[in-house]
């Protein structure tokens, strides 16, 4: 039981380290900017039972929003920290679903050169601490002496066993300078590390999730 408890809180120390981490640089800089980013985003769950290898579950498309605001450190290297809602969970053919929607707070490293062209890349590397909101979902019961079966709502309770999620994320775009404004368009890729399932011994469940997002924000920095 020990072992497990350890390997639950484990992402989260890691959270509470990266945040004190960047929170320590010069927020304080001139110059933050201020934005908002919309998107979808691809969600997927990767289950792994014991020694039988790792399999991942159809993936799930859902819209995605999030405010960002960036802070200037030191030449092309800036911070930027969102709050974000993000849908996640997984989707099976016949109907069954999850939903499972989550705050997810990303802190995030942005390097952008810097000069004045016209159309500059960007390349962010940072974590994503995510608590979950709500879950919901459909679930597909076999019937006997139908031909359909019957789609009933899911109860997520058996689904997963904590709120928690934290996971790696990496990303490229391009930003597109106008005056005092930007616009932006990103890829961004999450690799869930909290294990969704602690209650089971020989179970571990992670969340995958591809975004595609746009947006637009003003201010004088990076």
């Amino acid at each position: 039981m020990q072992p497990q408890l350890q390997h639950h809180r484990t992402p989260r120390r890691w959270s509470l380290a990266w945040l004190a981490l960047l929170l320590a640089q010069p927020l304080a800089a001139q110059g933050p900017t201020i934005g908002l980013k919309v998107g979808a985003s691809q969600s997927s769950r990767a289950v792994r039972f014991g020694g039988m290898g790792t399999e991942r579950s159809p993936a799930r498309e859902a819209p995605t929003i999030s405010l960002a605001a960036a802070f200037p450190l030191r030449g092309p290297v800036g911070l930027q920290v969102e709050l974000a809602h993000v849908s996640k969970g997984e989707t099976f053919p016949g109907g069954s679903l999850l939903r499972s929607n989550y705050l997810e707070v990303p802190l995030l490293l942005r390097v952008r050169p810097t000069g004045a062209r016209a159309l500059l890349p960007v390349a962010l590397l940072g974590i994503a601490p995510a608590y979950e909101l709500s879950c919901n979902g459909l679930a597909t019961l076999p019937t006997v002496g139908f031909s359909q079966p019957v789609v009933r709502e899911r109860d997520c309770s058996g689904d997963r066993h904590t709120r928690y999620d934290f996971g790696l994320v990496g990303g490229i775009g391009v930003e597109l300078p106008m005056r005092r404004a930007a616009f932006t368009a990103e890829v961004r890729y999450t690799h869930g590390l909290q294990d969704l399932y602690p209650r089971f011994e020989f179970v571990r469940g992670y969340n995958r999730s591809l975004s595609v997002l746009f947006g637009v924000r003003s201010g004088g920095g990076r």
